[in-house]
């Protein structure tokens, strides 16, 4: 029963922190926003840059696994990439490289647990 609660306490405090991702605005208008919010370590995560005037760009962090492909249409590109497991929390910057421009922003990388799931054991042997 305890591990039921942790288990949904765990999923409502992860889709909390996650419900918004907030934009970090470039001076010259562009936007990147990074989804969820403030990711765990080895969490996946998708970016989002607005502004492009490409169809592709590429996102870098030294939080990322591997660097981000972006695509989609012109003023609005996504693509998918991991945070390193086992990184600090804090923040990293993102920098996104399209067509026209360079727009720069911040990954939050928190310390909590994400997908915790499982069902309590045996406690000791029945007797």
């Amino acid at each position: 029963m305890g591990s039921a609660r942790l288990t949904v306490r765990t999923a409502l405090f992860a889709a909390a922190l996650t419900a918004a991702a907030p934009a970090a605005h470039a001076a010259d208008g562009g936007a990147v926003a990074v989804t969820p919010a403030s990711p765990a370590p080895g969490a996946d995560i998708t970016l989002t840059a607005d502004g492009c005037a490409g169809d592709q760009g590429t996102a870098a962090s030294a939080a990322f696994v591997s660097d981000a492909r972006l695509t989609g249409t012109p003023g609005a590109l996504s693509g998918q990439t991991r945070v390193r497991s086992g990184l600090p929390p804090g923040a990293y910057p993102v920098k996104v490289t399209c067509a026209d421009r360079m727009l720069t922003a911040n990954v939050v990388v928190s310390a909590y647990l994400t997908g915790l799931t499982g069902t309590a054991g045996p406690a000791g042997p029945a007797g």
